[in-house]
């Protein structure tokens, strides 16, 4: 497991920066970004913490990416929201 972590962390993803979510009936492990942009990693039923680790290891650049793209829809919305009180 130290591996693992040591590996996930020289990607510039931390740890606390995952939220972990066991589903029984996911058949494999699955990536995504949340409202609040926060990396949310599903973890199947027979898999584990390091697999998962690992997983978003091997996905970071993906992960980042799609993180700078919800903090930009966020940042627009919030203009659009503005412009339309301005008006």
């Amino acid at each position: 497991m130290e591996m693992a972590r040591l590996s996930f962390i020289e990607k510039g993803i931390e740890e606390d920066e995952v939220k972990f979510c066991r589903r029984r009936n996911a058949r494999r492990y699955i990536a995504s970004i949340d409202r609040h942009g926060q990396i949310r990693v599903t973890i199947p039923d027979g898999g584990s913490r390091c697999e998962a680790l690992e997983f978003v290891r091997e996905n970071s650049i993906w992960l980042r990416d799609q993180q700078k793209n919800r903090e930009e829809q966020v940042e627009k919305a919030k203009l659009g929201r503005h412009n339309m009180v301005s008006r």
